[in-house]
């Protein structure tokens, strides 16, 4: 019944344990015990070697229970093995007996599968950002279009930084960058001769398809960092780190 409370509670949860192990010293035969102590651990993300331990102690004492072997996937499921748990969910479906039995493998099975599409659709998503956000050797040596020779504009003076909103971006031949960041108490112009030069990345999320600065920017709230001209008034732009 306290495990069926919900959320762990300090007081409560060193009786459910002690209990747990108490019922199977008193009796090791009795699956359940095994079986409850495992999803005790697995609901609390501890003990989870010892929690897998458990339910193949379960699975043991009563091979027929399907119940047992779909709560061995979901600890499983915990440690972030998806195969060992699909494995498991196999052997299950072969051992069902019932179409209810059937079904909720089968919905098990599904669900590892979402999972696992899932973390391999985030591995892409993240493999992509970081080519997106490294600038390669041939963007930072990529030739202007013929028949138009790029200015190379030097800007010196110090480094700041602002954080805001980036509006008003314009992008022109062959790689010429203008944007505003629109930081509330005060607008900064920034300009760029070759945007594939400027550093862009994200800060605590992952972009869910390729940045294209000259359309994806506006709107978008980031810092900035730029270097403050000390003789005109063109601020040059070093690098872009997007906020969520």
């Amino acid at each position: 019944m306290a495990l069926n409370e919900g959320d762990s509670v300090a007081e409560i949860d060193p009786q459910i344990e002690a209990s747990l192990q108490k019922a199977i010293k008193l009796n090791p035969s009795f699956a359940p015990a095994y079986d409850e102590l495992a999803f005790f651990y697995a609901k609390r993300h501890k003990n989870l070697d010892q929690a897998h331990m458990l339910n193949l102690q379960a699975v043991q004492l009563d091979p027929g229970n399907i119940g047992f072997r779909i709560n061995t996937a979901q600890v499983l499921l915990v440690m972030q093995r998806e195969t060992d748990a699909t494995t498991v969910l196999q052997h299950a479906l072969k051992v069902a007996k019932t179409p209810q039995e059937v079904m909720a493998v089968q919905n098990e099975l599904q669900a590892v599968q979402q999972m696992q599409s899932a973390r391999r659709q985030n591995e892409e998503e993240a493999r992509r950002f970081r080519e997106t956000m490294t600038v390669s050797q041939e963007s930072e040596t990529e030739a202007p279009e013929p028949g138009i020779q790029q200015k190379e504009e030097v800007v010196s003076g110090p480094h700041q930084t602002v954080t805001g909103t980036i509006k008003n971006v314009q992008c022109s031949a062959p790689a010429i960058m203008e944007l505003e960041v629109d930081a509330g108490s005060k607008t900064i112009a920034l300009h760029t001769s070759n945007y594939y030069k400027v550093k862009f990345s994200a800060l605590n999320y992952t972009p869910r398809a390729e940045l294209h600065p000259c359309s994806d920017l506006e709107g978008m709230h980031a810092k900035v960092e730029y270097i403050e001209s000390a003789t005109s008034k063109i601020n040059g732009l070093v690098a872009v780190e997007l906020h969520k």
